[in-house]
């Protein structure tokens, strides 16, 4: 639930009118796995969705390098419907 807030907030400056989240799904929990969801609603503007994919991905990094967080599974899924 940590991870999943630092995570949210890390994106907030650049991101913060298109973050919905984060929150429980309807199944928060598989294989003794807690579950967390984060929505980004992005305008179809190509910039602005490459520059999120790149600040996506340097947040994992940056959350995996602290170790309170170093064990969390981030996983984007990009365009999902």
């Amino acid at each position: 639930m940590a991870g999943a807030t630092a995570f949210a907030e890390s994106l907030q400056a650049a991101f913060g009118n298109y973050i919905v989240g984060p929150a429980e799904p309807v199944i928060n929990r598989v294989r003794n796995m807690y579950l967390m969801e984060l929505l980004l609603k992005l305008p179809r503007d190509s910039q602005l969705i490459t520059k999120c994919k790149s600040d996506i991905l340097k947040t994992i990094n940056n959350l995996h390098a602290d170790k309170r967080f170093s064990k969390m599974i981030i996983v984007p899924d990009v365009d999902a419907i």
